[in-house]
C-alpha cells in the first residue's frame, strides 16, 4: 500500500511497520523460549520446578500474549494467561 503525502503532513507508515515488526519477534522470542523450555525438560537438563524451567515459561508466555493480544488471537492469549499463572504460583511457591 502506498501513501501519498504533501508537506506539513505527518506519515506514520514507517512507524506502523516498525511496531508489526517488533510485536513478530517479541511472538517468535516467545516461542522460542516455551520451545526451549519444553525440549529442556524432555531431555532431562531442567526439572519441572526447577526456577529456569519456570521463569522460561513465564517469560515466554508472557511474551506469545502480547503478540496474540496484538494479533486479536484472544484465545490464545486466554491459554497464555493461564501458562503464565500456573508458572508464577509455581515460581512463588517454590522459590520465594
Amino acid at each position: 500500500m502506498e501513501i501519498k503525502v504533501t508537506s506539513g503532513q505527518t506519515c506514520y507508515t514507517e512507524i506502523m511497520e516498525l511496531s508489526a515488526i517488533l510485536i513478530d519477534i517479541i511472538g517468535w522470542l516467545g516461542a522460542f523460549l516455551v520451545l526451549i523450555a519444553y525440549g529442556l525438560l524432555s531431555i532431562h537438563w531442567l526439572e519441572g520446578n526447577s526456577f529456569n524451567y519456570q521463569a522460561l515459561n513465564v517469560t515466554g508466555a508472557v511474551l506469545l500474549g502480547l503478540n496474540s493480544y496484538y494479533l486479536g488471537a484472544y484465545p490464545s492469549v486466554g491459554v497464555n494467561a493461564a501458562w503464565v499463572g500456573i508458572a508464577a504460583l509455581t515460581l512463588l511457591r517454590d522459590w520465594w
